[in-house]
């Protein structure tokens, strides 16, 4: 992809015009390069002026799952059948990848907590027990403020 307004474009030729069998060819990500990619020797193809742009048959392999969007569900031309088999093999991956195991690379608290020394870990809970204490007394404080702020009701 180029700017079109880039300064250092000196011109742009067309190589090979075509359509393909689908409007929008975001598939093309989920494929094997191959397929969006052309040799940098390729002579450039000549049609005659006034006939019809020629359509591209090619129906795209797409690479195994997980995928870009969900392209099973979309009535596209331009790939192969997915086929039973995909679908399957997308909802087990679908199934053995936890998202919190994912997440658990960016956790910085579990990853704290599994590298705190055994000494440390008892300072700190010497410490959360002391608080512990008063904090039944402070949770009674609290719910009596609470219904001294609200306002009475009268029938």
């Amino acid at each position: 992809m180029y700017d079109m307004y880039n300064p250092t474009i000196l011109s742009i030729e067309v190589l090979r015009l075509e359509k393909r069998m689908d409007e929008h060819l975001y598939y093309l990500r989920d494929a094997p390069p191959e397929y969006s990619t052309f040799p940098f020797d390729m002579e450039p193809e000549f049609i005659i002026e006034g006939e019809p742009v020629r359509l591209n048959p090619i129906k795209v392999k797409l690479n195994p799952p997980p995928w870009f969007a969900k392209w099973e569900q979309r009535n596209l031309k331009g790939i192969e059948p997915l086929g039973e088999l995909h679908w399957k093999s997308r909802r087990i991956l679908r199934t053995k990848i936890q998202p919190m195991q994912v997440l658990d690379k960016y956790d910085l608290m579990k990853q704290y907590r599994r590298s705190v020394p055994e000494e440390d870990q008892q300072e700190i809970w010497e410490d959360v027990d002391k608080h512990k204490a008063n904090f039944p007394a402070r949770k009674q404080i609290w719910k009596r403020a609470l219904q001294k702020a609200k306002p009475k009701t009268s029938s």
